[in-house]
């Protein structure tokens, strides 16, 4: 309520002139942005316009006993001589540059260079080396990832663009976090960030790729700008950058800004996505939009069609009708497209105001919404693959996230096992660190070993199935898939247990010089699978569970 004392101070005297306003405030008229208690005002760089704002704020201080802080007030201005800038240091307020920080993002009148992104970069860094002491497992630190960092990035990427380089230091640094836990520690990514980015039903982790999801917030704008009449940004937008044009032939000057270069760069992946349903027609570009079953005119009859019809490239729907129907103007042609087109003008109604304004959607062809969907969006524009059935057998509701990952890294053969090691050219001893017989192999590790196939028959057993022995990886992908009821979810939670712990048991022998006998790790096993049970006995899943992992014990 202050600052809106302070506003309508502020709003008095530019309306009286006192104070001038800024050359590109004056239409849309903005005199001042306020935010808490932030404000920004504009002005012309006149010395009475500075004396008459600072009268405005002692006047503000002698009703409210609000000071302002001159240790925190600057002045940006340019195309200043040196006299009219001291006039102003004269003042009291200090001489600003930018960029500045504000709401923890950086203003700047021109592209970011690394240096001035750099705040976003070190922040994620700083997160990721304080969680680097916590020993994460890699689902941990996958669920970091998906929430504290790319809540930080959504912030940055709802602003404005971010460019590519800065989004490649931050994919670099996630990715050296999942794989490492240590961005000091140099290590291989098991699997690459791209397939990472796939969703889990495809064979990835289900993680954005940060460079399409910039594009994705980036298009909101766009949204936001044809749809949000009521924005000062879009008024101001309109009558700056569209006033004789439209957004869709807009052209790229050297002088735009590189927001704005990057939104118009973006007009291809929007364009098909956007469509509108005609009411007034005082919204809808008659040539550019996607009004009529045809979709974009300028598409549809070719770049010669304004001239041939008469109709001006920047026309509106609204102004090729009026209240006794559409006045196309007349012309001879022999192109069907111009012929199919006024066809179909004979059956649909010209706008009207009684039907109130055009309605923008928002989507794929066959299910546009009359809002911006981000997570809509992105399922459009994300890198797919073919949905892979195993994945069913990785990720479900009652899954313990540490088990799935390794489970998911194991059935794509990234496990280090030895095998492996020795094809990255590493010299040593290739047998196996459970039964030293063998090559270590996934298949060998996990399924073949004497060592494995014990702790198998003990959970088989358990389970209520004779002693198996799976031929390969596949057939144990098989044998979890096929199986069918409540059971099959007590499967899968067994299965992703035991790899877990087997695979934890080499690595405990590996680096640790420690070792436990089959019966041991089964025990284990089985305490964790109560514990699992006990935790989701709620879970409709999950009922009955209990009882049936009790029942052959």
């Amino acid at each position: 309520m202050a600052m809106e004392v302070l506003g309508n101070l502020l709003q008095s005297k530019f309306a009286s002139g006192s104070i001038g306003l800024h050359p590109l405030g004056r239409s849309p008229t903005v005199s001042h942005l306020a935010f808490a208690d932030d404000i920004m005002i504009f002005f012309d760089g006149n010395t009475s316009s500075l004396e008459n704002i600072a009268a405005s704020i002692d006047t503000f201080q002698e009703i409210s006993g609000l000071s302002m802080n001159r240790d925190k007030t600057a002045i940006f201005h340019v195309g200043l001589n040196l006299e009219e800038a001291q006039y102003l240091n004269n003042q009291g307020f200090q001489s600003g540059s930018l960029p500045i920080k504000y709401l923890g993002l950086p203003l700047q009148h021109r592209k970011l260079r690394k240096a001035e992104y750099s705040p976003l970069t070190d922040s994620i860094a700083t997160r990721f080396n304080h969680w680097a002491v916590k020993c994460l497992s890699f689902a941990g630190r996958l669920q970091l990832i998906k929430s504290v960092i790319y809540s930080l990035v959504n912030f940055w990427c709802s602003a404005f663009a971010i460019p590519r380089g800065c989004l490649k230091a931050i994919e670099q640094l996630c990715n050296k976090f999942l794989w490492a836990g240590d961005l000091t520690k140099c290590t291989v990514a098991k699997v690459s960030w791209k397939a990472c980015c796939l969703p889990k039903t495809e064979g990835g982790l289900g993680l954005r790729d940060f460079t399409t999801w910039n594009k994705v917030l980036n298009l909101k704008l766009i949204w936001l700008l044809l749809t949000n009449n009521g924005s000062l940004w879009v008024a101001w937008t309109k009558e700056h950058r569209l006033k004789r044009t439209t957004f869709w032939n807009a052209e790229v000057k050297q002088t735009d800004s590189w927001v704005w270069k990057f939104m118009l760069s973006l007009r291809s992946l929007a364009r098909p996505l956007m469509a509108c349903d005609i009411g007034n027609g005082q919204s809808a570009s008659f040539w550019f939009d996607n009004w009529s079953e045809f979709g974009a005119l300028i598409d549809y009859i070719g770049e010669e069609g304004p001239s041939r019809l008469g109709i001006p490239i920047v026309a509106l729907v609204a102004d090729v009708a009026n209240a006794y129907g559409w006045r196309l103007p007349s012309c001879r042609t022999r192109c069907p497209s111009i012929e199919s087109f006024r066809n179909y003008l004979l059956s649909k109604a010209p706008p009207n105001n009684e039907r109130g304004a055009d309605c923008f959607t928002w989507g794929p062809q066959d299910n546009r919404r009359s809002f911006f969907s981000s997570k809509r969006t992105w399922e459009i524009m994300r890198p797919s693959a073919s949905r892979l059935p195993w994945t069913k057998v990785v990720w479900f509701s009652c899954s313990v996230p540490k088990h799935s990952f390794t489970f998911w890294i194991s059935h794509l053969d990234r496990l280090p096992v030895k095998a492996r090691l020795l094809n990255w050219g590493m010299s040593i001893d290739v047998n196996c660190t459970l039964c030293s017989q063998h090559v270590e192999t996934r298949d060998h590790l996990l399924l073949h070993c004497e060592f494995s196939e014990q702790i198998w028959h003990l959970l088989l057993h358990r389970l209520g199935f004779p002693p198996l022995i799976f031929n390969d990886w596949n057939t144990l992908i098989t044998w979890l898939l096929t199986r069918s009821g409540s059971s099959r979810t007590l499967n899968r939670i067994a299965a992703q247990a035991t790899v877990y712990n087997i695979w934890k048991e080499r690595n405990n022998r590996v680096h640790n010089s420690a070792s436990f006998p089959p019966l041991t790790i089964f025990r284990h096993i089985d305490r964790t699978i109560r514990d699992i049970l006990l935790a989701r006995r709620h879970n409709k899943r999950c009922r009955g569970l209990l009882s049936k992992w009790f029942a052959y014990s």
